[in-house]
């Protein structure tokens, strides 16, 4: 990997180790990074959740600045599909955004182990919870 690579934390920066090695950790990033860019929208812990934002927000960032190169986007997302789509249609769906390009929502208790479960999704996405018809039910009938 280059110096400047995603998947590199800053120096003086606290990572989430997440429980497992860092290699394990680095592909359980990638991995949900390439979920998140396909449907728009995951259901993860929340522990995840955090960590990945900050992945998928310099992800994006890069997208718009065109600053990877061809033969490196492999490193960042594991799907020909995944790269595609986040070099045209998220970069410019997000071609204004200063940032915040990730919405992290808390979604209770994992059954089994009680882990904190969380739904991320892309901001501005036609497939957010924001736009779901019940929750502009829920939402006109609170303005009333």
């Amino acid at each position: 990997m280059r110096p400047g690579a995603l998947f590199v934390p800053k120096p003086n920066t606290r990572v989430r180790h997440l429980g497992v090695s860092e290699a394990h950790r680095k592909d359980i990033l990638k991995c949900l990074v390439t979920s998140l860019v396909q449907n728009e929208r995951i259901v993860t812990t929340l522990a995840k959740a955090k960590e990945m934002r900050r992945y998928v927000e310099q992800t994006i960032t890069a997208a718009k600045r065109g600053d990877i190169p061809e033969e490196e986007w492999t490193q960042y997302l594991s799907s020909p599909r995944a790269i595609e789509k986040v070099k045209t249609l998220l970069a410019e769906r997000y071609r204004d955004r200063p940032g915040g390009y990730v919405r992290v929502l808390k979604n209770g208790f994992r059954y089994g182990d009680g882990a904190p479960r969380a739904i991320v999704e892309l901001v501005d996405s036609p497939n957010s919870v924001f736009n779901h018809p019940l929750y502009r039910a829920i939402e006109s009938d609170k303005k009333q």
